[in-house]
């Protein structure tokens, strides 16, 4: 089971390289992730976008990088129906958003024609490392569904658990989080909650084990649960934390980030590959870490 960075990279580095398409990819961060991501042995990257630019890009932080290639195509929409046709055509693996808007982005990929569609619904799944807690947290959706559907939210914990099995994590121990451990019927995620957990008695909808709902002490801390009296087999152990709302995630994980230290990655998951779609705020070593789980994934 990896349950750091550090041992991700590790693991990535024993695989076979992959190959990165980017389009828009006209940031200075973006290429230095790239670049590193070359250097560290995990990917080549094609550059989609605008060429004097990327090679200036180039020069300043990929120069010993012969693995960045760049393609010309300084027309937003058209680089990415380009890393899309590269993904199609199986000279890409990965995808990530470059300097196009989010939404472009996932019109193109959720086109029933031209996109990478599975049928599944898209989720953005976070991972948190933190010194306090023993093992990698994914926590979603912090970027795609905003206020997800029974149907959503059962597809958030596939693609969640899918994930985590990328990580050695065969049985993910899933947290359905709430402010209480009571179903309400004035919170309609308790309400979700208690029909997937049925839904989970009846046929797995995944192998995990699924508990809520769950406040966020009880998922984090066994003695928690004890005092509580609450009976739990995943607190304390929680692998994946779903929240009620995009709201609620993408607070917490910020959180943890700028007032507890935490390092942080992010993939869409649900489409034909992973797709890395990072905050403008990102720095390079969150891209270079989120490049890494998205390697994890062939």
């Amino acid at each position: 089971m990896i349950c750091t960075f550090d041992q991700l990279f590790e693991a990535v580095r024993n695989r076979p390289r992959r190959t990165l398409a980017v389009p828009s990819a006209e940031g200075g961060s973006i290429v230095a992730a790239c670049a590193e991501a070359y250097r560290a042995g995990i990917c080549d990257t094609i550059l989609i976008g605008d060429p004097a630019k990327l090679d200036a890009l180039r020069q300043a932080h990929a120069r010993d990088c012969d693995g960045l290639r760049v393609e010309a195509e300084p027309d937003p929409d058209r680089a990415v129906a380009r890393a899309l046709t590269l993904i199609r055509a199986g000279e890409a693996n990965l995808l990530m958003k470059g300097k196009t808007d989010t939404p472009t982005l996932l019109k193109a990929v959720l086109d029933a024609d031209t996109g990478l569609r599975t049928g599944r619904v898209l989720s953005h799944v976070a991972v948190v490392a933190m010194p306090a807690y023993p093992r990698l947290m994914l926590w979603t959706d912090g970027g795609i569904n905003i206020r997800p559907t029974l149907d959503v939210r059962l597809d958030m914990i596939r693609n969640a658990a899918e994930f985590a099995g990328k990580l050695g994590v065969a049985v993910p121990n899933v947290a359905l989080l709430s402010a209480m451990e009571k179903i309400n019927p004035k919170m309609e995620e308790t309400l979700d909650y208690e029909r997937i957990l049925k839904l989970h008695q009846d046929t797995p909808v995944a192998p995990a084990t699924i508990e809520g709902p769950i406040a966020m002490d009880v998922a984090l801390s066994a003695e928690s649960a004890r005092i509580k009296e609450i009976d739990s087999r995943i607190a304390g152990v929680a692998d994946i934390f779903v929240t009620p709302e995009i709201s609620a995630c993408n607070i917490a994980v910020k959180a943890l980030i700028y007032l507890a230290g935490a390092q942080a990655a992010g993939l869409v998951v649900g489409a034909r590959v992973p797709i890395v779609l990072l905050s403008r705020s990102d720095d390079a070593g969150t891209k270079l870490r989120s490049i890494a789980l998205g390697a994890i994934w062939g």
